[in-house]
């Protein structure tokens, strides 16, 4: 019995160590509360979310990135509680989809990256002047981009607009080359420009199709604070702890320094 006894208290104390090494090991503070989800969209998006992915990493924050093609569907993924934050659109192209999808109460918290939209041609490089008469021309078929889109063609010259900032084709008063406007979905851009003379898209859609903005667009919009990509969660969620510390890492010097540094050539700035 004795014998017994001893075993037992032997057995309780290498589970006892056990448990001690085990924890010993887990980062301070760790539960499940310490893994944050964010939807972003590819290039910069991704690139700059791994830099602050680094960061919370020392505040004990596991950061899980998925990435989308589908701007609908990461909205989506906020809205059901597939994600606790994304990062891939400007706000006037939430203020838009807060319009369609109001059962979703979504805010953002603050501004990361701007980066400009181009007027680009595979046959007419060097300048808007050299479109031919009544030039197809494709632009996003989603308002908020569409509306940046034609205010960057009357920005070049090409047509004027009535006054304000949200527009649509219906807004334009004067097309004197008699442009036809093809509108498609943001990211089929590159598939369409060898079928146009022009398509207006984003800086990273550009350059995931290997052109580099500054080198290949023959124009690019003036950086605008407006446009700028912003980090959106719940209303909710706002004040959570591990979403001030995803704030916190986003508009870290450390971020900014990454933004300036690896990403200015694309015509890419920070916005904080």
């Amino acid at each position: 019995m004795k014998k017994q006894s001893m075993n037992f208290v032997l057995a309780l104390t290498v589970v006892s160590v056990f448990i001690a090494v085990v924890f010993s090991f887990a980062p301070p503070g760790e539960s499940a509360g310490k893994t944050i989800t964010i939807g972003v969209a590819p290039f910069p998006n991704k690139d700059i979310t791994e830099v602050a992915a680094g960061l919370l990493k020392k505040e004990g924050y596991t950061l899980k990135v998925k990435v989308y093609n589908d701007a609908v569907d990461i909205n989506i993924a906020l809205g059901d509680k597939s994600l606790d934050a994304n990062y891939f659109q400007t706000i006037p192209y939430l203020a838009d989809q807060m319009n369609e999808m109001t059962e979703y109460k979504f805010k953002w918290l603050t501004k990361i990256h701007k980066e400009p939209m181009g007027i680009y041609s595979a046959k007419y490089m060097r300048s808007v002047a050299n479109l031919p008469a009544d030039p197809i021309i494709a632009i996003p078929i989603d308002l908020p981009n569409q509306s940046r889109a034609l205010h960057l063609l009357e920005y070049a010259g090409l047509i004027l607009l009535k006054d304000g900032t949200m527009s649509n084709t219906n807004d334009i008063l004067q097309n004197k080359q008699g442009i036809t406007f093809l509108k498609v979905d943001a990211e089929d851009m590159p598939k369409v420009l060898s079928r146009v003379d022009a398509a207006v898209m984003s800086t990273a859609t550009a350059i995931n199709a290997d052109m580099n903005p500054k080198r290949d667009a023959v124009v690019l919009e003036p950086i605008n604070d407006a446009y700028s990509n912003v980090l959106v969660v719940r209303a909710s969620d706002a004040n959570k702890p591990e979403i001030k510390a995803l704030v916190k890492a986003f508009t870290s010097p450390k971020v900014r320094k990454y933004i300036d540094d690896k990403l200015y050539s694309y015509g890419i700035v920070s916005a904080f």
